[in-house]
């Protein structure tokens, strides 16, 4: 072996010894290199492949490029950066992007995601007026949390917070919660979030024994059991005026003390995925060209609205205004002025010997239209879209398609509300109540030892969608509460309502109405009757007809 085989055997057991992923990428770019080095070898290679070939989808030419994939993290983590800060330009300057966002959310979150208490005596062994105890006051412990004491910075409240995590999880791919125990009402210590930058996840910058990918700390079993969580943003570093800012990240465990201790809120698509990717990912270079095609017709299009009168005149020996020394022009500077701008209403001179050729633009075409919503629709459906959503056009729809349109989408609306509640919600609402029944704010039984976890359960009730046909979607809702096929809570829940609220406050305005009444000397309003679901009609009986004769045998 040469001295420099030597020298390369030595540097990868020293590489494979500190970074095995690192030592495993060096071998795969070393084999990549000796089969492009070799052309012998490579064609061998390629001749062995094209005749293994079973599949014509496997099969490489002049149109077919070669694709590869790797690993979840291998695929997604050195790109990362890249995706999010594309993704955050994206949205921030794209009017499509952004309107695609504020569609997600406003029917993902809307006003918010709240919880209803759900203990239920089979799961706790308590009584039913016990479970109904302990959801009252958990509901109302959480409802007094919530607006004051959610957010660690004490500017927003839980559904500001969800609004942040979720489009947190569109834009940058993930977002981060950190739980802080800060002063709360009567001295008393309360557990707050604290938003966190997914830029701030960064590996140790020392040597470290731990398997850390970007910043999240893997398990023996795969699993993350700690982040790595720079004190600032790297951009931060401009706007420190006193004091001095570290960027060393710090070792956070993902649970403390039975608690959650940092949410990691992302969508996980492959086995082994570590951290999330933005959601417009796949739509980014669409995305990027229906932009700068949208500037450039734009800017002919103005081009062609500009009005511009353009004057031509010949040098004139008898004109002393227009007499010029040699080595001068019209204005006497020396220097000849090119236009290269024009202005609406303006009058151009043009220099000696100059001729203007018109410019009429014919852009944009007849085609403009049908190809930009062409590609609106690929770009809203990568996103779970319709481009009647995306667009806010609904002028070619009617009843039938739009809510056939809107049902799809609600699917995956309620797909991405489910999400958010099993990595957000629920897991804050978890450490609330434990941490409420933990302080003795909430009722405490026996049962709780050992099963904790039933005492947890609750109910979402999400932002209502609104309806197409406002009486036949009430129609439908009755029907199918009357036919058993739901209840009064889930359709209740549909619209956005609790509906222990909604009968308590019902009851309230009665009782309010009724005192009233019986004030001015009037009798109690009577309570009108419940309407009940449409009855299929009546068919007439049908008359029994005489049996028919049999023919006589021939």
């Amino acid at each position: 072996m040469s001295a420099a085989g030597m020298v390369a055997r030595l540097l990868d057991s020293v590489v494979a010894a500190v970074s095995p992923e690192r030592a495993l990428r060096r071998n795969q770019a070393r084999a990549r290199l000796h089969a492009i080095a070799s052309p012998e070898l490579r064609g061998a290679h390629r001749d062995r492949q094209v005749a293994a070939l079973r599949f014509e989808a496997a099969r490489l030419d002049r149109l077919r490029t070669q694709m590869s994939s790797g690993s979840a993290d291998g695929d997604l983590l050195p790109d990362l950066d890249t995706l999010r800060q594309r993704s955050q330009a994206l949205v921030r300057d794209d009017a499509h992007s952004a309107a695609a966002i504020r569609v997600l959310l406003e029917n993902v979150v809307g006003t918010g995601i709240m919880p209803q208490a759900a203990a239920r005596p089979e799961l706790t062994g308590c009584t039913e007026s016990q479970c109904a105890e302990f959801n009252r006051a958990a509901e109302k412990y959480f409802k007094a949390w919530a607006p004051y004491f959610a957010d660690g910075n004490r500017i927003s409240d839980f559904a500001d917070l969800t609004e942040i995590v979720y489009r947190g999880r569109l834009v940058d791919g993930e977002s981060l919660a950190h739980r802080v125990v800060l002063p709360g009402s009567g001295g008393k210590q309360q557990t707050s979030w604290e938003l966190i930058d997914p830029a701030r996840l960064q590996d140790p910058m020392t040597f470290s024994a731990a398997n850390t990918r970007q910043g999240v700390e893997i398990g023996e079993a795969g699993q993350p059991v700690a982040y790595w969580i720079a004190p600032q943003h790297p951009d931060d570093l401009r706007f420190q005026t006193r004091g001095t800012i570290s960027l060393v990240p710090e070792r956070i465990e993902r649970f403390r003390g039975g608690f959650w201790n940092v949410l990691h809120v992302y969508k996980r698509v492959r086995p082994g995925q570590s951290r999330g990717q933005p959601i417009i990912a796949a739509a980014l270079g669409v995305a990027d060209h229906l932009a700068h095609y949208l500037d450039s017709e734009v800017a002919a299009a103005r081009v062609q609205g500009t009005v511009v009168n353009v004057i031509e005149r010949p040098l004139d020996p008898n004109d002393p205004s227009l007499q010029l020394e040699q080595g001068q022009d019209r204005d006497g500077t020396g220097e000849l002025v090119f236009h290269e701008t024009f202005e609406n209403g303006s009058n151009i001179y043009l220099n000696p010997g100059e001729k203007f050729n018109g410019f009429a633009p014919t852009r944009p075409g007849a085609t403009f239209d049908p190809f930009v919503v062409r590609v609106l629709r690929a770009f809203a459906a990568s996103l779970g879209l319709s481009y009647e959503m995306l667009a806010r056009d609904f002028s070619s729809m009617n009843y039938s398609s739009a809510r056939s349109m809107l049902l799809e989408a609600r699917r995956g609306f309620e797909n991405e509300q489910g999400l958010l509640i099993r990595t957000w919600c629920r897991p804050v609402w978890e450490t609330v109540i434990k941490e409420g029944i933990l302080a003795g704010e909430l009722p405490t039984f026996p049962q709780m030892l050992g099963r904790m976890e039933s005492f947890l359960a609750a109910r979402w009730i999400r932002p209502a969608w609104g309806w197409v046909d406002p009486v036949k979607e009430i129609e439908a809702s009755m029907q199918a509460v009357a036919a058993n096929v739901s209840t009064q809570q889930i359709e209740a829940a549909r619209s956005g309502l609790d509906l222990e609220e909604v009968i308590e406050a019902n009851t309230d305005a009665e009782v309010l109405e009724n005192q009233i009444r019986e004030r001015k000397g009037l009798p109690p309003r009577a309570k009108p009757s419940a309407p009940s679901a449409a009855k299929p009609e009546e068919q007439p009986e049908e008359q029994d007809q005489p049996e028919p004769e049999e023919a006589p045998a021939q």
